[in-house]
């Protein structure tokens, strides 16, 4: 037996009560009945070793995962509170807009049946355009850009008016003054923020003197990413 291994009985028998085998060159001076020290199974050891290995690869795994999942669901929340938070701003917007927003409408004068703009809305109207419109139609840009009716008109104050020369028909002596013949008369202008909106007027048949229908409406704000679109009026 080596130097090393009596040296290891040495202390196995002082610490854990195993003595030494019989040997007569024992330099620990075990006695010759002592039991002998279990061998180590080096294959146990590498056995032993992969088990623990595969169970902290496993704990690493689930770390990872729940790490991921954590991440998503932060990423999801902050997103959704983005969304809120530009609805909101969307929100504003339209009650800011709602309170200057212009409304102008259309009065037939007598004689000798000229048409007047008159804004009934809570803002300025900016910029107006007059533009003839096939009737029934909803307000549009390209109704002004197909034809307009002289020149535009710089602006209407919230309760102003203002008198054009336009004829619902033909009159009689008065030539060469803008005429809808059947067709609708579309007003449009823009308010204070920006947005241009759309006033379309129909008048009866027979006489184009009675105002049948007014519609309004306005560009549409563009709405946020995952927002409701029926939020964004038109």
């Amino acid at each position: 037996m080596s130097e090393v291994q009596h040296s290891l009985y040495g202390l196995f028998n002082k610490y854990g009560q195993m003595l030494c085998p019989p040997c007569s060159t024992a330099p620990c001076g075990a006695p010759a009945t002592a039991l002998t020290l279990a061998t180590v199974n080096y294959q146990d050891i590498i056995a032993a070793a992969t088990i623990v290995q595969d169970v902290l690869l496993l704990v690493s795994a689930f770390l990872i995962g729940w790490y991921l999942y954590e991440t998503r669901r932060m990423r999801k929340a902050a997103e959704k509170q983005v969304t809120e938070s530009q609805s909101l701003v969307k929100a504003s917007e339209e009650q800011l807009e709602a309170q200057m927003r212009p409304a102008v409408v259309v009065r037939v004068r007598r004689p000798p049946e000229s048409l007047q703009l008159v804004n009934v809305g809570k803002g300025p109207a900016l910029d107006l355009i007059l533009s003839p419109a096939e009737r029934g139609s909803e307000g549009s840009r390209k109704w002004s850009d197909l034809e307009t009716f002289g020149a535009d008109i710089a602006f209407i104050a919230a309760g102003g008016e203002d008198l054009t020369g336009i004829r619902t028909q033909p009159q009689p002596g008065l030539g060469g003054v803008p005429v809808l013949n059947g067709r609708s008369l579309q007003c449009q202008y823009t308010s204070l923020s920006g947005r241009t909106c759309w006033t379309v007027v129909d008048f009866d048949h027979a006489t184009g003197n009675t105002v049948e229908s007014t519609r309004f409406n306005a560009e549409q704000l563009p709405v946020a990413e995952g927002a409701d679109p029926s939020r964004a009026l038109r």
